[in-house]
């Protein structure tokens, strides 16, 4: 089978890999990154700089593939479904309506109250009146978030910092003035993710995964982007807890999606914290996270196009994982994420042990160089957690980079037993 994917991140790269280590499928990335690139060795194509939907079709004609797959949130609130599949072309990814609904939290919120499922609630200001009036009346930690435009998040440690947060975006001089901003409860506990694969009324759960975020050690800042991540999840997290995470959120959100003829196709993520309070669902996403997935296909033994045939056929599927822990740890720019690392080299041992995934990294003069805030991770597997995260550290002490920087507790146990109950005062 002829498989494009669609993204630049290193989940795609995961995919790729799995896609030529266990089907006979002749692979490209688009746009991809240094990880993939030589995946069209044998082609005579170029690549699209970027993510640009002209250019994506254009080497979709070009390649002609019997199937395109994305699992990138950009990608998916873009056109790219319907114009692929206008022209022909089978995919497996959501369309921009099924993927908005995931993307937006005040509509998925509003869809699973509706629909009778349990979700923190979430509400909507349109002016800092009304939003200043309300964070003044919590008792609680709370997340902000603005509703459309750039996007932005913040989970304030202080009332000051909450009204400075509301007062910035909604400034009426400032060039990114928010339109609308939404409050819920901020959850603190054990942070962790239910990927599944979608085809409509059809939801199938991958492996459990925890994915951890923060720059520095000990840190869970919801605020920043996965710096590691590990599967399963089971070493944290009880089985009975990720079970319900399924029965009673996962699967009864896609299935209703399908009786309100908003069908989704393609890879989602549920985030939920867990806590002594119970489980709660924080935030839905039309796609998968860069090291989670990495982590899930470090010890899948299916072919993945084989299990969306199974999918689409509606057979009964068993996946099958190795025994073993993966553990996935990113390697980012020493000032990330405020900044960025250029141009530094990156020199890998040739006797490193584990599976490298290039992401904000490029080729200059043939030599590796950082390009981005996170630029590349690193994955292994282990007997379990403990071993699959001191393998995964082994391997990054053999990256070496004066611009890079990467936690030593990613997969470590003690991490989840060390995370406060109440990190905000607010």
């Amino acid at each position: 089978m002829k498989i494009q994917i669609v993204g630049d991140g290193i989940k795609e790269c995961a995919l790729a890999r799995n896609l030529e280590k266990y089907g006979s499928h002749e692979v490209i990335v688009t746009p991809g990154n240094e990880g993939t690139k030589q995946l069209i060795r044998d082609l005579d194509m170029d690549l699209p700089e970027g993510i640009q939907l002209d250019d994506v079709l254009q080497s979709a004609e070009l390649f002609a593939p019997d199937r395109v797959i994305f699992m990138d949130e950009r990608v998916a609130l873009s056109n790219l479904k319907n114009l692929l599949e206008e022209r022909g072309f089978e995919v497996f990814g959501p369309d921009s309506n099924a993927a908005r609904l995931l993307y937006d939290k005040a509509e998925w919120t509003n869809f699973f109250n509706e629909h009778g499922l349990v979700c923190p609630k979430t509400e909507s200001f349109l002016d800092l009146d009304s939003a200043l009036k309300r964070i003044e009346q919590t008792d609680g930690p709370i997340v902000i978030k603005e509703r459309g435009r750039q996007g932005r998040f913040s989970v304030p440690y202080s009332m000051d910092e909450a009204q400075d947060t509301l007062r910035n975006w909604f400034d009426s001089e400032s060039d990114h003035k928010a339109d609308e901003v939404l409050i819920s409860p901020y959850y603190s506990g054990i942070r962790f993710n239910v990927p599944v694969m979608v085809y409509k009324n059809q939801v199938l759960p991958f492996d459990s995964m925890v994915t951890q975020r923060g720059v520095y050690e000990n840190e869970d800042d919801a605020q920043t982007k996965s710096m590691g991540a590990f599967s399963p999840a089971l070493d944290v997290i009880p089985s009975e807890i990720y079970n319900e995470a399924i029965m009673n959120y996962m699967i009864p959100f896609f299935v209703s999606m399908d009786e309100e003829n908003i069908p989704y196709e393609g890879f989602a993520d549920g985030e939920f914290i867990y806590n002594e309070d119970g489980l709660r669902l924080v935030n839905m996403k039309c796609g998968l996270a860069d090291c989670g997935l990495c982590s899930i296909l470090l010890r899948s033994k299916d072919d993945v196009a084989h299990i969306i045939d199974r999918l689409k056929n509606r057979e009964i599927i068993n996946l099958h994982f190795a025994k073993q822990s993966a553990c996935t740890i990113m390697l980012a720019a020493k000032n990330y994420p405020e900044g960025f690392a250029s141009g530094e080299p990156i020199l890998v041992d040739e006797d490193v042990e584990g599976d490298i995934f290039p992401y904000h990294a490029i080729l200059q003069d043939g030599q590796l160089v950082s390009h981005g805030g996170r630029v590349l991770a690193v994955a292994a597997l282990g007997k379990d957690l403990s071993e699959a995260s001191l393998n995964a550290q082994e391997a990054a002490r053999h990256i070496h980079c004066d611009d890079l920087i990467y936690r030593s507790d990613i997969g470590d146990p003690e991490f989840f037993k060390r995370i406060q109950k109440d990190r905000n005062p607010l």
